[in-house]
């Protein structure tokens, strides 16, 4: 049996580690960015052309439009399997009555049938009757 104080350490190892990771790379990415090396002149005009902050919003705006638009088809997809089941199962409800129904009118009770297979039925040692007296 695992202790419970084990898996709390793991858990909150985990997060830790995680936490740390984010808060490094973080750091280091805008340490990166204050560095001489991507210094801008600020006098010069600025072109992004698509890369820049309208273009990359526009990108973000499709891809979430493309993941509402295949959760949609998915919602679609399973009420359409839903909807054939559940007349699938009304049309055979409605059958069984109705054969019901019949049996109830007729007046005639089915009697079910054997309750082991046929070939079990006949696998006994079939006995032969001879009457000497007849002859």
């Amino acid at each position: 049996m695992r202790s419970q104080e084990r898996d709390e350490v793991a858990a909150v190892t985990a997060w830790t580690v995680r936490v740390g990771t984010t808060v490094l790379i973080t750091i280091g990415g805008l340490a990166g960015l204050s560095s001489p090396a991507w210094a801008v002149d600020a006098t010069a005009p600025t072109n992004f052309g698509v890369l820049g902050p309208v273009g990359i919003v526009a990108v973000g705006v499709g891809v979430l439009g493309m993941i509402a638009g295949v959760a949609r088809r998915r919602r679609q997809a399973l009420a359409r399997s839903v909807a054939e089941r559940n007349a699938a199962a009304e049309q055979v409800v409605a059958e069984r009555a109705a054969r019901a129904a019949a049996n109830e009118t007729s007046g005639r009770q089915t009697v079910p049938g054997p309750s082991r297979p046929p070939a079990i039925e006949n696998t006994a040692q079939q006995v032969t009757v001879h009457d000497t007296q007849l002859a």
